[in-house]
């Protein structure tokens, strides 16, 4: 990632949810509250999973995302995503900087 600003992204295991199962915003404000407390407590290796850098337009939300971060505390962040459904659904992701990271959480829309 650029200028030492990693991202995390928690996985739908613990914190996020499917588009069939969609989460309001303030439950993603919520899961990104709790991936803040697990990143602290557990460390950010174990705590981090992978995440994908394009959206189905090509748009580097990733890249994106780590500029928002440098200039906000905290943001919403809009984007298409593929989640497990292998279908294109528009996404917006709430973020908060954690030290040198961004902690962020998804709703589908």
């Amino acid at each position: 990632m650029s200028a030492g600003l990693a991202i995390a992204a928690i996985a739908t295991l613990s914190f996020g949810a499917f588009a069939a199962d969609p989460f309001t915003k303030d439950e993603a404000v919520a899961m990104v509250k709790k991936a803040v407390a697990a990143i602290k407590a557990e460390g950010p290796e174990k705590a981090y999973s992978e995440i994908d850098d394009k959206d189905p337009d090509g748009k580097t939300f990733v890249k994106e995302r780590v500029e928002l971060a440098k200039a906000q505390p905290s943001f919403w962040q809009s984007y298409k995503f593929i989640p497990v459904t292998k279908t294109i659904e528009p996404k917006q992701m709430y973020c908060e900087r954690l030290d040198e990271r961004a902690i962020c959480g998804g709703i589908y829309q």
